[in-house]
C-alpha cells in the first residue's frame, strides 16, 4: 500500500523534478511517480490536474498538443507539459525548502540521542 504524501505539499516539487527530465502528460507524471517510488508514494489521477493548471498559470510549465503512442500500438492526442525557466527557478527553491525541512525533521527525531539537549 502506497503513502499518499502529497497533502503535505510536495507534489509541486515531484512534478517540476519529473517535468525536469522531459515533457509528460499528466498520466504519465501519476504513473512515473508510483514508478519511481518503487510503490510507495502515489497520485490520485484526479489531483494531479488541478496542480498542472496552477503551475501554468503561475508560468512554471507550459503544455501543448503532441499525439503519443498508446500501449496497444493506436496513437492518441495529449496534453503534454514542459517546464519553463521559471518552473526551474522554483524547483531550486522547493529543494532548498524540502532539504532545510528534512534537516528540521532529522533534528527533531534525534533530540535527545546522545545529550540532554540533542546536541
Amino acid at each position: 500500500m502506497g503513502i499518499d504524501a502529497f497533502k503535505q505539499g510536495h507534489l509541486e516539487l515531484l512534478v517540476l523534478l519529473l517535468l525536469q527530465d522531459s515533457d509528460m502528460h499528466g498520466y504519465d507524471i501519476v504513473t512515473q511517480i508510483d514508478k519511481r517510488s518503487k510503490g510507495i508514494l502515489f497520485v490520485r489521477e484526479g489531483s494531479i490536474y488541478p496542480l498542472l493548471y496552477r503551475l501554468s498559470d503561475s508560468g512554471y510549465i507550459s503544455s501543448y498538443q503532441a499525439t503519443v503512442a498508446t500501449k496497444n500500438g493506436r496513437e492518441r492526442s495529449r496534453v503534454m507539459y514542459h517546464i519553463e525557466n521559471a518552473g526551474l527557478k522554483r524547483l531550486k527553491e522547493l529543494r532548498q525548502e524540502f532539504d532545510e525541512a528534512q534537516r528540521g525533521l532529522a533534528n527533531i527525531l534525534s533530540y535527545g540521542e546522545g545529550s540532554e539537549d540533542g546536541e
